[in-house]
């Protein structure tokens, strides 16, 4: 379906916008058009086939509306002829599609202000969920899917190298650490300057691109942050924890649980780009890559993974 066809198809799906045209501008795990439409300018969400089921899809929008509803900085969905949730084909498939507003504002530059705005955010996103309930169903995140199952992806290119039996012992250690009376809840997952915008006239902002999100570890939220502060060495970690407390506490034990959860990351992070996950978009990385990749695991293990 080009986008000649897609804005056919959104106008079937949304005529309450008015008259639309719809352009397709980004493609990775899912696909994004820009609509344009009397009504102003919001973006559709074609998840792959695929990657995400009726029920997953459908909790998530359960999830966005939850979060508007408690006022949370989110962009208003907007329901078509087939509710919520509607049908496209692309790519020669048939695909859920999602239409909301598009997020005001502009992707923001690295700044003390933004990590703060950030922070605020994922605690914001923390403190509406803790009476969200949907009937429908996102797995949650667990040892077993975090750890055990991008492990066992990346075992057969490990064994190769000769660095499984290394990277399992990473990864009891990490499951070890994990497994003690750490906060859980809804989380964001993807709570990164790439899926929020920055009102260009306040210091307000805009959270998108809900798909990873899922009950799991709020203590997981910043672990992007706390690796890119320490890489730099820039308190930029410490800003996004002033952020995050200015609105709810982040107890002594979770914080010590984010440098784990750095290197959980890295795990479904290099089996993602190694072309092994459902969510891969190619392959980004190769075997050759993997023992450089181990070292840094270890040496950051050895550096910062110690307080638990």
């Amino acid at each position: 379906m080009g986008d000649e066809a897609l804005t056919v198809r959104v106008r079937q799906l949304y005529p309450g916008i008015g008259v639309s045209v719809a352009r397709h501008v980004y493609s990775s795990v899912h696909d994004v058009a820009q609509v344009d439409a009397d009504a102003g300018r919001y973006a559709l969400k074609v998840y792959r086939f695929g990657v995400r089921t009726s029920e997953e899809v459908r909790w998530e929008v359960d999830l966005h509306r939850h979060l508007l509803a408690t006022g949370a900085p989110v962009p208003r969905l907007v329901a078509g002829a087939e509710g919520f949730v509607g049908e496209v084909e692309l790519g020669g498939r048939r695909r859920w599609a999602v239409l909301s507003e598009w997020a005001p504002g502009e992707k923001p530059a690295p700044s003390a202000a933004t990590y703060r705005l950030l922070g605020s955010a994922a605690a914001t996103i923390h403190a509406a969920t803790e009476d969200f309930d949907s009937s429908h169903v996102r797995p949650p995140r667990t040892i077993s899917s975090e750890v055990d199952h991008y492990l066992a992806l990346l075992r057969p290119s490990l064994d190769r190298i000769g660095r499984w039996d290394e990277v399992e012992a990473l990864g009891r250690r990490v499951s070890k650490a994990l497994s003690g009376p750490l906060e859980r809840g809804v989380c964001h997952n993807d709570l990164t300057l790439d899926n929020i915008h920055i009102h260009i006239d306040s210091d307000r902002l805009t959270v998108f691109d809900l798909d990873s999100a899922g009950e799991g570890w709020r203590a997981w939220e910043p672990q992007g942050v706390y690796q890119a502060s320490v890489l730099n060495g820039d308190s930029r970690w410490e800003h996004w924890l002033a952020g995050y407390e200015a609105i709810r506490p982040m107890a002594e034990v979770d914080r010590a649980a984010v440098p784990y959860f750095v290197l959980m990351a890295h795990f479904e992070h290099v089996a993602w780009k190694l072309g092994l996950t459902r969510t891969s978009v190619g392959q980004l990385l190769t075997e050759a890559d993997l023992p450089g990749l181990v070292d840094g695991w270890s040496e950051w293990a050895g550096a910062h993974c110690l307080s638990i």
